[in-house]
Formats: structure tokens, sequence, C-alpha cells
């Protein structure tokens, strides 16, 4: 297994590691430690920060990756298309399995196993037929028809959609290692959800009726009459469903929050532009078009409103990371998710997804030298940044972060498992 040099220049002594990171690009070249680093008014950065672990070549534009716990999967596309399976620390080959060639993006993985789409990926048919496979024999456990919406607890919810693609026309829970139907329902479905945390499933007809049922027995918790449009929208989490409408001619997306479990309505809010709905914890926060607000999670009442901020990061510790900019890389703005008082900025920086990492990752773009990328760690209790190193230009702030590694895709098509060695 090759390993290239991500030209990493040092690191800011930090007193703790709690970052999370993403998928990102690095240029493989050697950058002078003399740099004054321009991120912001910090001392230079000491070698030797990062090492990487292991890399492999990518296919430019054409390989899936997707991390799991332990492990990074490929999609590669050929032919023939393979899943190739590799140890998350040191590279190694766990498998190598050939799989069908309408195979288009992974879905999702549970522990060994990997769910794959297969034909159209296009919203909202997402695949025709999911194949499942299992990464620690090589073998293929099954192939049945429908997209997968959502899993928990050993089951799996295929949606097979219609041939207009615009409803759901059978819902079918398997086993997740041995394909076998647990229940099924058909109907045109207008929406399809899931509460994995609860095995709850949320099912909603194109006259609004929405459905409440168990996903391990198909048992209808609760139903109800939903304020429904062609273009509604609904979340489920934490107990809560949260639905959405957006008046296209007024720019106002009104939001109606119910109790999951009674399907009762609990209070309804307007917000200006059509940005989405995120759970914040003690919030629920949302997008306007010009700025962040949120709301109280049992009352709908305002508590704050931030204006010029897009992106939204729910984080540990009562705090709520957010980006300025159109593309949300100007700034890191990190608030109080109780007041909406910021609490820290970092500028030209952007976090990265964390899975599994109790470490919370920050790349932010250097001046000086030009255009290189800083790692940051984000302490999610005081909202402060410490600066960990400096690793190389970024595409599109493109890493991922699991088990405190960072995983990133280089701007010579690589693929690096990278760990903090301060």
């Amino acid at each position: 297994m090759t390993v290239i040099d991500l030209g990493v220049v040092g690191a800011v002594p930090g007193k703790k590691a709690a970052p999370r990171p993403r998928r990102f690009l690095v240029l493989g070249r050697l950058i002078a430690v003399a740099c004054l680093l321009t991120v912001t008014a910090s001392a230079p950065p000491r070698p030797g920060p990062f090492t990487a672990l292991w890399s492999i070549p990518l296919s430019d534009g054409l390989d899936q990756v997707q991390t799991a716990e332990d492990a990074i999967h490929v999609l590669r596309h050929g032919p023939p298309n393979q899943l190739i399976t590799y140890s998350l620390r040191t590279g190694a080959i766990r498998s190598t399995i050939t799989v069908p060639d309408e195979a288009r993006i992974i879905s999702e993985t549970a522990g060994d196993v990997v769910l794959i789409a297969l034909g159209a990926t296009s919203p909202p048919s997402f695949g025709r037929e999911t194949v499942a496979v299992d990464t620690a024999t090589g073998r293929q456990l099954w192939r049945l028809p429908g997209a997968v919406t959502g899993f928990s607890d050993g089951l799996v919810l295929l949606s097979e959609w219609g041939p207009n693609a615009r409803t759901v026309r059978t819902l079918r829970v398997v086993g997740l290692r041995d394909g076998a139907q647990a229940w099924s329902r058909s109907a045109p479905y207008g929406w399809v959800s899931t509460e994995t945390d609860r095995g709850r499933v949320i099912t909603v007809g194109s006259d609004g009726h929405a459905e409440v049922r168990a996903l391990a027995d198909g048992r209808l918790v609760a139903q109800a009459a939903l304020p429904w449009t062609g273009t509604s929208r609904i979340n489920a989490r934490d107990g809560i469903l949260v639905v959405e409408n957006y008046d296209d001619l007024r720019q106002q997306n009104k939001v109606t929050v119910f109790d999951l479990a009674t399907m009762r309505p609990q209070w309804a809010a307007v917000a200006l532009g059509n940005g989405g709905i995120v759970d914040c914890g003690p919030v629920l926060c949302g997008y306007d078009g010009t700025g962040v607000s949120g709301w109280d999670r049992a009352t709908g009442i305002q508590r704050w409103y931030q204006a010029r901020t897009n992106v939204i990061y729910p984080l540990d510790g009562g705090r709520v990371g957010t980006s300025v900019g159109e593309l949300g890389t100007d700034e890191l703005v990190v608030l109080s998710a109780e007041s909406g008082a910021v609490v820290s900025r970092t500028p030209r920086a952007k976090m990265v997804p964390s899975h599994g990492s109790a470490t919370v990752y920050v790349l932010a773009t250097t001046v000086t030298p030009f255009a290189q990328t800083a790692v940051w760690r984000l302490d999610q209790h005081t909202g402060g940044s410490t600066l960990l190193g400096l690793i190389g230009q970024l595409m599109d702030y493109s890493c991922d972060s699991r088990a405190e590694l960072l995983i990133c895709a280089t701007a010579d098509a690589r693929l690096v498992t990278l760990a903090y060695a301060g």
C-alpha cells in the first residue's frame, strides 16, 4: 500500500483532542515551515502534526467512498463494478466483491453489511433495486426491489416507486442479513420518512393523510390529516414530526409541528425563505434565506435570530455551528443554542462531518501560504478552536472523520487516512 507525502507543515500544540472531520483534497507537496499562517494571528506551527497512515488511488469522479465504523468502502465503477472494503486504520483489503452492473451508489452501511442502490438514483426514484452484500464473507446476501428509506434494529425499509416516479407504491420491511420480509403495504404514498431511533415509519398520501407505523411489525401507532401540498416536506426526529409548506409567491415557509406519538398539532410558525428545519437540541433551527433562527421546541416561539448565517451544524454542549457566505466557507460562527449568542468565530472555515468521533475538526483556507488548508480542533462546549496544523490545498473542503481520523481525497486523486500525532 503506497503512502503519499501530504506536505503537512506542523501544528500549534493543543491541550486536548476533540475534533470532527469530512472529505478533503490535498496537494502532496512540502510547504516551507517558515511561511506564516495567516488564518489568525497565531504563532508559526511546529512540524509534523499529522501522519498519513495509508492511501490508495481513486478513479477521478467515478469512485464513491463511504466511511464506516472501522472500515472504508469504495464502490469502483468498472467494468466490472466492485465494492472494495479497507481497514480504516491500516488500509488492508478485507474484501473485493463484484457487484451488479447497475450498481450506482452505496445507500447505507450497517456493520459488515453494505446496501447498494441499483439503477437510476436521481430523486425521487433513488434506485429501482437494492442489493445487500456481506463484506466479511464477500457474499451477496439478497437483492430486492425498492430503495433504502431507513433501517434500524436489523430491519431495512425499502420503498418501491411507481412508474411515474412521483409516488411510492409499495413499502417493504426486510431483515438486514437475510432479506426475509417482515411486512409490506401497498398504497400511493407521496412521502415516506422514518424515525429510526424510535422505530417508526411515517407515510403521507397525496391527500395529506399521514400514518405512523411501527417499523418492526407495521402496527398503526397514530394517524392524522396534515397541511399538505404537492411540495410539502416532512422531517421526523426526537418524538416530533415537522411539516414544511413553502409558498413560492409569498416566499414564506409555514412550519407545523406534530407530536409523533399522537399526531396532535403542537404549534405552527411562518418563516421567510425555504431553507429547511434542523434539530438543534433545545431549539429547532431554520434558515430563511437571510439568517438562522431558533424556535422553542415546545411552543414555537422564536428565541433568537442570527443574520447572514446559513448552513447549520448541531453540536454537543448546547452549541450550534453556522456558516457565513454563499458557499458556507467565509466564516464559521458557533452560537449558543439557547440564546443564539455568538460564542466564537473562525474566518474562512468550514466544519468537517464527524461519524463516531469525539473530535470536531474545522478546515480553514489560509492567505499565507496561499490557498493551503489549516486544520483546527473545535471545543464544542466553549466554541474555541485550537490550530493543529497545515495540510495543503483542498478541493471543496472534502474530508470525513471516523474514530478521530481524517479521511480525505487529495488533489492528485488519492484517498488518504490521516492521524493527528500532537
